[in-house]
């Protein structure tokens, strides 16, 4: 049991991560498949590339915190070109995976991801980043991971519902 004098900032991180990751399957599940590519207005982030972006963080996570077994597993850099940093959301593009793959793959990685900070030395949380293009914006590891897997993922998940509502589909927050 974690307690307020036990709590270690990977499980601080792991819990804002996890009501991210509640929210997301919340978002994706009654999407129609037919829809996931789809953009309702120009511009605008569809589900796809949403949940595709998000699902190339955790196995850089996973890395940084030392857990390239897990990174290995999680890791879909095949997807970059369409999902990753600087990458540009395209309507109805065939060369995608289903809506349903990437949620898949996103939830898998993410659950997988927070195990392992719930698991993490805050010594291992607390070290210096490596990552070079991240060095100067998030100096020590926990800066890079607790945005990436809270505010990042929230950010793109609050276009996720935004997409939503434009592309006629019920909030899904009841």
């Amino acid at each position: 049991m974690v307690t307020a004098t036990s709590i270690s900032i990977g499980h601080i991180i792991a819990s804002g991560a996890q009501r991210a990751l509640d929210l997301g399957d919340l978002l994706a599940m009654d999407i129609p498949d037919s829809k996931f590519t789809c953009r309702s207005l120009p511009n605008m982030n569809h589900a796809a590339w949403v949940f595709g972006h998000l699902g190339q963080y955790p196995a850089t996570i996973l890395s940084l915190i030392g857990r390239d077994d897990l990174a290995a597993v999680h890791n879909h850099s095949t997807w970059a070109e369409w999902f990753g940093f600087g990458s540009v959301c395209v309507a109805d593009d065939a060369r995608l995976p289903s809506g349903r793959e990437l949620v898949a793959a996103w939830s898998a990685a993410t659950r997988a991801t927070i195990t392992a900070l719930q698991e993490a030395d805050d010594s291992t949380l607390l070290a210096p980043q490596t990552i070079e293009r991240w060095k100067e914006r998030w100096p020590v590891k926990v800066q890079g991971v607790n945005f990436l897997m809270c505010a990042h993922s929230m950010f793109h998940l609050g276009q996720l519902s935004a997409w939503r509502r434009t592309m006629g589909l019920p909030s899904a927050m009841g």
